[in-house]
């Protein structure tokens, strides 16, 4: 026993995801959530009323691999414990991420999932950056004609711009400049809320191959990936 203590111990130190055998035929996910805040990611506390952290253990190889589709396995905590092990699982292939949730039981952050495969008597531990005020969008995007595929040589597309307008008054535009051979992105952090996104095509001019296409999304969690979808760019021939 206090030598499996003393390695886990050490794999805490060295490796956010490496395994520890353990007694018995137990299978476990432990996970650590640190959480950040603000433009720069600084280091931030669980905010006033945002009481509970959810490690969610969902079976990947159960036929079913959609997140959230009711065999998720719960395991609740403080959220300022910032550390968490969930009861015993069965061996197999897991996705696995963290919800932090207010009194209300609303939803306040949101990691990222990762996969997790466990054998028997395995142990793996996860460290999760998980942002409290910031989100992403995500998109892919291909070119074409009415008729055939086209690639960005083919039509002189250089770049995609996608320009994240938040909605209001005081609304900021955060413009992002994408290669077009890259075929997909994913923005930098932005502050959550209702945004219009504006996608466009461009030219080694930066000047707009079509008219830009408007989407509206919203990012509203801490640490939010929202998928806006594959783009086509129709051009006219």
């Amino acid at each position: 026993m206090k030598r499996t203590m003393i390695i886990t111990a050490l794999c805490i130190l060295v490796s956010a995801g490496c395994v520890v055998t353990t007694e018995g035929e137990d299978s476990r996910v432990r996970a650590t959530w640190n959480l950040v805040a603000g433009a720069d990611n600084a280091p931030s506390a669980c905010p006033q009323g945002v009481n509970t952290a959810a490690l969610v253990s969902e079976p990947i190889n159960d036929g079913d691999s959609t997140i959230g589709d009711g065999d998720e396995i719960y395991d609740l905590f403080d959220c300022a414990a910032r550390i968490g092990q969930t009861g015993a699982l069965p061996p197999g292939r897991y996705e696995v991420w963290i919800d932090i949730y207010d009194a209300a039981d609303r939803l306040v952050a949101q990691s990222s999932a990762q996969v997790v495969d466990l054998g028997v008597g395995e142990q793996r531990d996860i460290v999760y950056d998980i942002s409290l005020d910031h989100g992403s969008f995500g998109l892919s995007w291909t070119i074409s004609d009415g008729r055939r595929s086209l690639s960005c040589n083919q039509v002189n597309g250089k770049e995609v711009w996608v320009a994240s307008a938040l909605v209001g008054p005081n609304g900021t535009t955060y413009d992002d400049f994408f290669q077009c051979v890259d075929g997909q992105a994913v923005t930098p952090a932005l502050p959550l809320g209702a945004y219009d996104v504006g996608v466009a095509l461009i030219d080694d001019a930066r000047q707009a191959i079509h008219e830009p296409l408007v989407i509206e999304s919203s990012l509203d969690w801490g640490n939010a990936y929202v998928d806006l979808g594959s783009i086509d760019f129709a051009l006219e021939e």
